[in-house]
């Protein structure tokens, strides 16, 4: 499956290269499912409106669960995983 990103989504996983290490880890392994076209059920399993959107938790290891990281995304036509947006749960999405 091709991957292309919102440009915010985009600007948000670029800052965590200078920021995060492990958060920008833990959203590339889950982002790398979805080049993979993998049917891993947890890429597809809260389903959002309009039909063919998807949040995906992304768990950081050894961080409190307190902290919660998503990655929202919709399939569209030509096998493509747009992914709209980047959050935590302290992000504001408008």
């Amino acid at each position: 499956m091709n991957v292309e990103y919102h440009n915010d989504a985009a600007d948000k996983l670029d800052g965590y290269k200078d920021l995060d290490d492990d958060l920008l880890e833990a959203y590339d392994k889950a982002i790398d499912k979805l080049w993979e076209d993998s049917r891993e059920l947890f890429l597809r399993s809260t389903f959002l409106r309009p039909p063919g959107s998807y949040v995906v938790e992304v768990f950081v290891p050894g961080r409190s669960t307190d902290d919660h990281y998503y990655f929202f995304w919709v399939e569209e036509p030509g096998n493509v995983a747009f992914i709209r947006a980047v959050a935590t749960t302290k992000t504001k999405i408008v």
